[in-house]
């Protein structure tokens, strides 16, 4: 009966948690930042430190609160922003024991675009249409394989790579305003593309190999999901009470992912797998796993010269709870002393938690020669982190983040364009606690398998955004 379990998880685990984690940073979107994603997207909420709820009015607004369509002139948007995010990781292998050699990952290298449009298509302020593409900051990072020496990275079993993955998000809505003093906003949305994941899994059995980290025993797996399509729908209401006072409310829903990875194999180098097979030799599995809901509130004061908003986010996380994976009639063949065997349905429980954040922002429109074509930004949010220590690993880094954020703009007649940069200050931690062990195929798992985040993480990061908005005749 071991020796079954054996066969049955040697290509399953793996693929099921780098599933399972990746496609929560990807197809969670736009309304999570904390988890696991790094920043608020947009490079103009970028420079309000994402403080977008209330005060939101152009293509960002199908991000932040829908209802901001309302508010939005005429206008197509293009703005890109480059993330510079690098995580510095010196494992322990036990809590007390020596640290091994630091790793460092750092965040795929894809400029990260939004694209989009606002028009009322002469239904005049009373309807008005939005539609964009867009990709968010993910917390994702590529991590080397080896050291320099040639000897195994000792964050593999964690991550070593995402190269191929190509995530955007497409939104579609409408915003009414039946009075002046309030507006209403639907957003259609999905997630669309495909990602990648690479990381090795340990095959060491405890009798063959008595070495859980023994490289001769490790499997590396990448995992790909193409054509993901997850739908979702995003709500928001805006009142202006006053003329010096906006309130916004968004709510965007969970997501529910039912997708067919392909899995791509190398099986150990250990002689017992010298005439191992996968049937088929390319094959597949189906993920299920639900995604969490967001909801964000707003408050903006405003004036002809300024405008301060102070938003609160809620990304429930713990929705998060379970994930099923289901091989699609997949088979090991030819095990020494083992066999063929079909794999099984699995399961996993991430165990996130739910989080609040906090973001301040402002925008200073200073008259200079009788005109208002400069604007000033900047704003600061915090966020914690929705992992526990115990779960925290190489493979999703997040930690406690207070960004201060600073932007310009300038229009030119029908073009404004648009400059932020952000900056991280990212709280650093040492686990000693991780239950994050490494995967192994043996059921029950082999005892002597290695905790694979206890250690100490630090990390920096920046962001360049730059965004050119072209206004349309109405």
């Amino acid at each position: 009966m071991k020796s079954l379990q054996i066969a049955e998880l040697r290509v399953a685990p793996t693929t099921l948690r780098a599933l399972a984690i990746a496609l929560t940073l990807l197809v969670s979107a736009e309304a999570h930042a904390a988890g696991l994603f790094i920043a608020p997207r947009g490079v103009r909420p970028l420079g309000r430190a994402g403080a977008f709820v209330a005060g939101a009015d152009d293509v960002h607004a199908l991000t932040y609160n829908p209802a901001g369509l309302a508010f939005a002139t005429n206008q197509v948007l293009l703005d890109l922003a480059f993330n510079f995010y690098t995580v510095d990781f010196t494992r322990r292998v036990t809590a007390d024991s020596e640290p091994l050699p630091t790793v460092t990952g750092e965040a795929l290298k894809l400029p990260l675009p939004n694209i989009g449009f606002v028009h009322d298509f002469g239904l005049g302020p009373m309807l008005t249409f939005g539609a964009s593409l867009g990709a968010d900051t993910p917390g994702l990072q590529t991590w080397p394989s080896e050291l320099p020496d040639g000897s195994p990275a000792p964050q593999r079993y964690a991550i070593e790579e995402y190269n191929g993955t190509a995530i955007v998000k497409l939104a579609a809505g409408a915003a009414v305003r039946p009075i002046p003093q309030l507006a209403f906003g639907l957003s259609l949305q999905a997630m669309v593309g495909t990602f990648a994941d690479t990381k090795s899994v340990s095959a060491c059995d405890g009798v063959i190999c008595t070495q859980a980290e023994d490289p001769l025993h490790d499997t590396r797996i990448q995992l790909v999901a193409k054509n993901i399509f997850s739908p979702g729908i995003h709500v928001g209401v805006i009142g202006t009470p006053t003329d010096w006072l906006k309130i916004g409310i968004a709510w965007e829903s969970g997501y529910r992912i039912n997708r067919v990875a392909d899995l791509n194999v190398r099986l150990p180098a250990a002689g017992e797998y010298d005439a191992a097979t996968l049937e088929p030799a390319e094959p597949k599995a189906r993920v299920r796993l639900s995604l969490p809901w967001s909801a964000r509130f707003g408050v903006e004061a405003r004036s002809d010269l300024v405008r301060v908003e102070l938003a609160a986010v809620h990304d429930h996380w713990s929705s998060f709870d379970q994930v099923t994976f289901s091989p699609q009639d997949v088979r090991i063949n030819n095990v020494l002393a083992i066999g063929d065997y079909r794999l099984a349905e699995l399961f996993i429980e991430p165990r996130f938690k739910n989080v609040w954040s906090f973001r301040l922002g402002s925008e200073w429109t200073p008259e200079i020669d009788g005109a208002r074509d400069l604007v000033l930004r900047a704003g600061a949010f915090y966020e914690p982190s929705a992992i526990p220590d115990e779960r925290l690993s190489p493979e999703w880094v997040d930690l406690d983040k207070l960004f201060i954020t600073g932007g310009a703009g300038y229009r030119l007649g029908r073009v404004a364009l648009d400059g932020t940069i952000a900056y991280g200050i990212l709280e650093s931690r040492s686990i000693r606690n991780s239950q994050a062990l490494q995967l192994n195929p043996l059921r029950p798992a082999f005892s002597g398998r290695t905790a694979l985040g206890n250690g100490d993480y630090s990390a920096s990061n920046f962001i360049i955004g730059l965004s050119v908005r072209y206004f349309l005749a109405p």
